[in-house]
C-alpha cells in the first residue's frame, strides 16, 4: 500500500487540509501541537474508523459534519475511502452519506455502514477475518513513537512477549491457559461428582423415606373413608328419624295451637263481654243524670219559637231607638226664635218654640221607657233560648244513649251466643306428647352434632392427608430428577476423567507448537536481519551484528569477539533497530499471508535518541530501498534533508494548515 493524498475536513485542528503524499521520504514536520499526528490519525481513521479513536476525539469541536478522504495505491489499483460524521443533537454520529469505497474512481457496491467499509478496507488489504486490521496495520506499516529505541532496551521476557504479540503466538499462550482453566474446570467437576456421588445416597434414602410417608398416608385415607363411610350412614338414619319427628311434632303443634287459639278466643270474648256490660251501666247511668237535668229546666217551648219572639223584639228595640235618635236631632235642629220650624215650617215664637222642645221631650221619654221595658223582655227571651237549647242538647244527648245503649245490648248478645258456640276440648295429653317429641327431637340433633363433629374431623384429616400426599408426590417427583440429574452427572464421571486427561495433552501438544513456531520464526528472522541489516549498515562500521537465541541483538568486531549492542555507535545502533523493526514487519506480513510492507509510517522515530543518534538517522533511512514509501513525523528540522517530499503543519487561531 502506497498513499496518494489524504484530505481533512474538520478533523480536530484541520478545518480543511489537503496532505500529498509522494513516493520515497516524506518528512512532515512542525512544531509541537501544530497537528502533524492528526495527518496520521485521520490515515488510521480513514482505514479503520473508530476501532482506535472515539468520535468525539477526531471531530473538530464546535463543528456540524466531519469528513476524511484517503486515495491509496495497492496491487496496482487506486482507491479512494471516504468516512464521514455529524452532529444530531447533543451525539456525534457517523455520516451515511459520506461512507464511501471506490475502485479505480468507480464505487463499490457496499451498504453505507462503518462495518461494511471496515470489512471492504480488510478485503482489499487482505487482512485475515480472525486479524483485527488496525494491530496487523501497526506491526507492519506503523511505527510508533519511542518505539525504535525500545526495541534495543526491552528485557528479554518484555522483547519475547513483544515478538509473541506479532507472531500472533498470545493466541497459544491464551489457548495453553485457557485449555488449563477448562482442565481445571473438569477437575472440579469430578471432585464434584465425587460429592455429588455421596449426596446420590442421601437423596435416595429421602426419597425412599418420601414414598414410605405417601403409603402410609394413603393407608390413613382408606381406614378414614370406612370410618366415614359408618358416620354417613348412621348421620342418614337419623335424618330420618328427625324428619318423622318433625312431621309428628308439626301436627301436634297444628292441633294444640288450634284449641289454644280458641281458648284465647273465649277469653278474649269474655273480657269483650265485661267491657260491654260495663259501658252499658256506665251509659245508663250517664243517661238517668241527662234526663234529671231535663226535668229540672220545666219548660214546654221549643228554641225555635223563643228565637221568633226574640227576633221581633229586636226588631222593635230598633224602631224605637231610631224614634229617639230621630226627636234628639229634632230638638237638636230647631232654629233660633223668628226662624222658621223644621216641623211645621210656621215662625217660631217663644212660647212655639217651649211647646216643641217639651213635645219632643215627653216624646223622647215615652219612647226611652218602651225601650227600657223591652230591653228587659229582650233579657228574659235570651235566657229562655240559652235553656231551649241546651234541652234540646240534653234531648239529643239522652237518644244517642239510648242508641248506644241498644247497640251495647245487642253487641253482648251477639258475644253470648259466640261464647256459646266455642267447644274447648283438653289438649293437655297433647302438649305433654309434644313436649316429649321435643326433648327426643332435640336429643336427636345433639347426636347429630356429635356424629357431625366427628365426621368433619374424619373429612379435615382425608383433606389434610390428600394435601400431603400431593406435597409428596410433588417431592418425590422433584427428587426423582434430582436423583436422575445426579444420577446423570455421576454416568459421566468416567467421561470427564478421560476429558482431564486429553485436555492435560492437549495443552502439552500446543506448548510444543509454541516452540515449534518460536524456532522456525527464530531462524527466518535471524536471516531477515541480517538482509534488512546488510541494507540499511554502513560498511565503514567495525562490527557485524546477529541475533541470539533469545532474540538479543548482539554485535561481533571483526576478531569474532562479541559486544552488546549499548557499545556500538549510535548510527550503528540505530542500524540495527531499524533492521529489526523491518524484519519483524516483513515477517508478519509473511505469517498473516498479506503482501509485504510498501510503506513505512515513523511517528517521531527520534524520541529517546541522543544528538549522535539523531545525526545519523537520516543516512540510516536513505538506506532502505526495499520500501518504496517512508513517510516520517518528527520536529527534527535534521530530517528535511533526507526527504523526497517536505510537508510543513503550520497552526494559527485553532486552525492547522499544511505547506510544502
Amino acid at each position: 500500500m502506497k498513499l496518494n493524498s489524504l484530505a481533512l475536513k474538520n478533523v480536530r485542528s484541520h478545518k480543511d487540509s489537503v496532505v500529498n503524499f509522494g513516493k520515497g521520504i516524506n518528512v512532515i514536520t512542525g512544531k509541537t501541537g501544530s497537528g502533524k499526528s492528526s495527518i496520521l490519525m485521520g490515515v488510521d481513521y480513514a482505514l479503520f474508523g473508530s476501532s482506535n479513536y472515539s468520535n468525539a476525539e477526531i471531530m473538530r469541536r464546535g463543528s456540524r459534519e466531519m469528513v476524511v478522504e484517503l486515495i491509496f495505491e495497492h496491487a496496482g489499483k487506486t482507491y479512494t475511502i471516504i468516512r464521514g460524521l455529524k452532529k444530531s443533537g447533543n451525539n456525534i454520529v457517523v455520516d451515511s452519506d459520506n461512507l464511501r469505497v471506490l475502485e479505480n474512481g468507480k464505487g463499490l457496491n457496499i451498504m453505507p455502514r462503518s462495518s461494511d467499509i471496515d470489512m471492504a478496507v480488510a478485503e482489499i488489504l487482505g487482512i485475515p477475518e480472525n486479524v483485527k486490521g488496525s494491530e496487523m496495520f501497526q506491526v507492519i506499516s506503523y511505527t510508533k513513537q519511542d518505539e525504535i529505541r525500545k526495541l534495543l532496551e526491552m528485557r528479554r521476557e518484555e522483547r519475547q512477549e513483544y515478538i509473541d504479540r506479532i507472531l500472533q503466538l498470545s493466541k497459544y499462550k491464551t489457548t495453553f491457559e485457557n485449555l488449563k482453566s477448562v482442565a481445571d474446570y473438569f477437575r472440579n467437576n469430578l471432585n464434584e461428582i465425587g460429592k455429588v456421588e455421596e449426596f446420590l445416597g442421601k437423596e435416595r434414602e429421602e426419597f425412599e423415606k418420601l414414598n414410605e410417608r405417601q403409603r402410609e398416608a394413603r393407608a390413613e385415607i382408606n381406614d378414614n373413608d370406612k370410618k366415614r363411610a359408618v358416620l354417613e350412614k348412621a348421620l342418614n338414619q337419623k335424618e330420618n328419624e328427625k324428619k318423622n319427628l318433625r312431621m309428628i311434632i308439626n301436627d301436634l303443634k297444628t292441633v294444640v295451637a288450634r284449641e289454644r287459639e280458641k281458648k284465647s278466643r273465649l277469653e278474649g270474648l269474655k273480657e269483650e263481654l265485661l267491657e260491654k256490660r260495663r259501658n252499658i251501666a256506665e251509659l245508663d247511668c250517664k243517661r238517668k243524670d241527662v234526663e234529671n237535668n231535663i226535668n229540672a229546666l220545666k219548660m214546654d217551648d221549643g228554641s225555635e219559637k223563643i228565637r221568633k219572639e226574640l227576633s221581633s223584639g229586636e226588631a222593635g228595640a230598633k224602631v224605637l231607638e231610631e224614634n229617639v235618635k230621630r226627636l234628639k236631632d229634632d230638638e237638636k235642629n230647631i232654629g233660633k226664635i223668628g226662624g222658621k220650624c223644621p216641623l211645621c215650617r210656621q215662625v217660631i215664637t217663644e212660647k212655639h218654640w217651649k211647646e216643641v222642645r217639651l213635645k219632643i221631650k215627653n216624646e223622647i221619654n215615652i219612647f226611652a221607657e218602651k225601650l227600657e221595658n223591652l230591653g228587659s223582655e229582650l233579657i228574659t227571651l235570651r235566657e229562655k233560648l240559652g235553656f231551649a237549647v241546651l234541652r234540646e242538647k240534653l234531648l239529643n244527648e239522652l237518644a244517642k244513649f239510648d242508641s248506644n245503649i241498644g247497640l251495647l245490648e245487642e253487641s253482648a248478645r251477639d258475644l253470648e251466643t259466640k261464647m256459646a258456640s266455642l267447644k274447648i276440648n283438653d289438649v293437655n295429653e297433647k302438649e305433654e306428647l309434644l313436649e316429649k317429641s321435643e326433648n327426643e327431637l332435640n336429643f336427636l340433633i345433639e347426636k347429630d352434632r356429635e356424629l357431625f363433629s366427628k365426621s368433619k374431623s374424619i373429612n379435615d384429616r382425608i383433606e389434610y392427608l390428600n394435601e400431603e400426599v400431593k406435597k409428596l408426590e410433588y417431592d418425590s417427583a422433584g427428587k426423582l430428577k434430582s436423583i436422575q440429574g445426579y444420577e446423570l452427572q455421576v454416568k459421566d464421571k468416567d467421561k470427564v476423567s478421560y476429558l482431564i486427561k486429553y485436555l492435560d495433552n492437549l495443552r502439552n501438544y500446543v506448548k510444543d507448537i509454541r516452540s515449534v513456531i518460536r524456532q522456525k520464526f527464530l531462524s527466518d528472522f535471524k536471516n531477515e536481519f541480517q538482509k534488512k541489516f546488510e541494507e540499511i549498515r554502513n560498511y565503514e562500521d567495525e562490527y557485524n551484528v546477529e541475533v541470539g537465541f533469545d532474540y538479543e541483538p548482539i554485535a561481533y568486531t571483526l576478531k569474532g569477539e562479541a559486544v552488546h549492542v549499548d557499545y556500538l555507535s549510535g548510527g550503528e545502533k540505530t542500524s540495527v533497530a531499524l533492521a529489526y523493526r523491518l524484519a519483524l514487519s516483513d515477517l508478519a506480513a509473511q505469517m498473516s499471508n498479506v503482501m509485504p510492507a510498501e510503506l513505512l509510517i515513523l511517528d517521531e522515530p527520534t524520541t529517546g535518541f541522543d544528538s549522535e543518534d539523531i545525526k545519523s538517522l537520516p543516512e540510516v533511512l536513505k538506506n532502505i530501498t526495499s520500501i518504496p514509501q517512508i513517510i516520517i513525523v518528527t520536529h527534527e528540522e535534521l530530517l528535511k534533508e533526507i526527504a523526497d517530499v517536505n510537508i510543513e503543519v503550520r497552526k494559527s487561531l485553532a486552525c492547522s494548515t499544511v505547506e510544502y
